[in-house]
């Protein structure tokens, strides 16, 4: 009985090394999340993104994709994308050469969703057109629900 509780206790701790530092990383301002931990609150890129997502603000997401914060960065993509998308403006071709330089970009982003699922995921993963991964297509949702409601 020792010897299992002895390799059990030594397995178990073991895994937990395997885990990012979650106590490293600014979740609230440094994170992509729409509805994290359990109160379900977004983080501040997301929240911040609402309001010019509402007001139609095209130059001040512009601009974040110019920002030190990838966070930043992937938000200010999948807003204006979705706004060309719709029709509503057009990218111009400095941007969109930003747009491809932060698609190919390997930094990491913080990302969050619900209780459970807390990760550090490459803005390539995150914004790759052949898998889309589950935070941009929740982030598709996100817009379509706000967008409408502006």
């Amino acid at each position: 009985m020792k010897t299992t509780f002895f390799l059990v206790l030594i397995l178990s701790s073991a895994f937990s090394f395997g885990q990012i530092h979650i106590d490293s990383i600014d979740w609230k301002n440094d994170a992509i999340g729409y509805a994290c931990s359990v109160a379900g609150s977004s983080t501040n890129p997301v929240s911040s993104s609402i309001n010019l997502l509402k007001k139609r603000r095209y130059k001040p997401i512009s601009q974040l994709l110019y920002s030190d914060k990838p966070s930043e960065q992937f938000m200010a993509v999948l807003l204006l994308e979705q706004f060309h998308k719709k029709g509503d403006m057009v990218i111009n071709d400095q941007d969109m050469e930003q747009i491809n330089l932060i698609r190919k970009s390997y930094r990491k982003v913080p990302v969050c969703s619900g209780c459970t699922y807390w990760a550090q995921v490459t803005l390539y993963e995150l914004l790759n057109n052949k898998v889309k991964h589950e935070i941009y297509l929740e982030g598709i949702t996100w817009f379509d629900y706000y967008y409408q409601k502006s």
